[in-house]
């Protein structure tokens, strides 16, 4: 008998890779005009991503290397949910070296424009 492959794609440390400061910048507005989900949340994760997550061939390379997860809300899928948080029917990675770039990002723009500092602002 003859072993099956597994039809997933596989998802390798190659796939998670660092963002210019240019691509940074455009996620931080994307998250603070809420046009993205970006977390790292464990709670978060396990409901807004898990469909996509379940799917995913993921190796443990690739897993260290992930700072956050990325949901674009064009991507959520009609009518479904779970504890709160929409599911996206796509996700993308945001390296984790980029994640203290993509947070000052975000406070910067949200300082620019006003935002408290007690007003949640939904991202990691």
């Amino acid at each position: 008998m003859t072993k099956r492959k597994d039809s997933r794609s596989r998802i390798t440390a190659a796939h998670i890779r660092r963002r210019t400061r240019e691509e940074i910048s455009e996620l931080a507005r994307d998250a603070v005009t809420n046009q993205v989900f970006v977390t790292n949340d464990e709670r978060a994760i396990r409901s807004a991503f898990y469909m996509m997550l379940a799917i995913c061939n993921m190796t443990e390379a690739a897993t260290k290397k992930v700072g956050a997860l990325i949901g674009y809300n064009d991507t959520i899928v009609p009518r479904m949910g779970m504890n709160g948080y929409p599911i996206y029917a796509k996700i993308g990675f945001l390296h984790r070296h980029d994640l203290s770039a993509y947070r000052a990002e975000v406070a910067r723009l949200r300082k620019a424009l006003g935002f408290k500092d007690d007003e949640r602002e939904g991202t990691t």
